[in-house]
């Protein structure tokens, strides 16, 4: 959970908002944000472009290779560092995939960013 000062500043949409958002809304939302906290690098390309303060939550299966982008100076990755990193895809933990990115939860993330 964002800090209460966070949410009243911020634009969060739902997933099935997300789903009718267009690419130009997308695009305007990211190049007039101050900040862009996302899960996805989609928008995280967008807001890099326009130089935004961007915070991109990331697992490991590509870590090196498509993260993190070092060119990418407004962009800062969040992530939950395992041994396991470089897996391409294949997690380890069968019975929870993606570890690394369900172990990345708000709390930690809060607790290592000043908002």
């Amino acid at each position: 959970m964002l800090p209460e000062e966070v949410q009243k500043k911020a634009k969060i949409r739902t997933p099935d908002q997300d789903k009718l958002t267009s690419i130009k809304r997308l695009m305007s939302d990211c190049k007039h944000a101050k900040l862009v906290l996302t899960n996805d690098t989609g928008p995280m390309h967008i807001a890099a472009k326009y130089g935004v303060k961007t915070l991109c939550m990331t697992g490991g299966w590509h870590w090196g290779v498509f993260s993190p982008c070092k060119e990418y100076k407004s962009v800062e990755f969040l992530h939950h560092k395992m041994s396991c990193y470089g897996c391409g895809g294949s997690c380890k933990y069968g019975s929870v995939p993606f570890k690394c990115l369900q172990e990345l939860t708000a709390e930690k993330v809060l607790l290592e960013k000043d908002f």
